[in-house]
């Protein structure tokens, strides 16, 4: 593998004047336009799924044509409440409080579920759940 000094060296003198640690994806770059990380992004078709009711985005066409092709079946929708539990558990490591999940059952918006991902993203807890992580 060729890297193309053109593409590389301003990163490299980037890296060393403000002594940021270069990560070993600019090591990839090649002199060839092919590499796939230089192709524009394309909307991909949607896969034919058996249960299209099931999807309620096209992500999920995605997953559930992989579930299918595998043989396998998706799991039970969860409740509101159990969604809620499982999301502040997996961002902050904390369980919701009783305020937040009569705040979340109450909101009926079409939006009520990314606006908990925000809330959970914002808080301090999810920084040192985060921090916990990377140790």
């Amino acid at each position: 593998m060729r890297v193309h000094r053109r593409r590389f060296l301003p990163v490299l003198r980037w890296t060393l004047t403000t002594g940021a640690v270069l990560s070993c994806a600019f090591l990839a770059l090649r002199a060839d336009d092919d590499f796939w990380a230089f192709q524009p992004v394309r909307d991909p078709s949607l896969p034919a799924v058996n249960n299209a009711a099931w999807c309620q985005s096209p992500i999920d066409q995605f997953i559930l044509a992989r579930l299918e092709k595998e043989g396998m079946t998706s799991s039970p929708t969860v409740s509101k409440r159990g969604w809620l539990r499982r999301v502040t558990f997996d961002v902050t490591g904390l369980p919701p409080t009783r305020e937040a999940i009569e705040s979340f059952l109450e909101d009926q918006s079409t939006d009520a579920y990314s606006k908990v991902v925000d809330r959970l993203l914002a808080s301090p807890s999810y920084g040192e759940q985060l921090r916990k992580q990377c140790e």
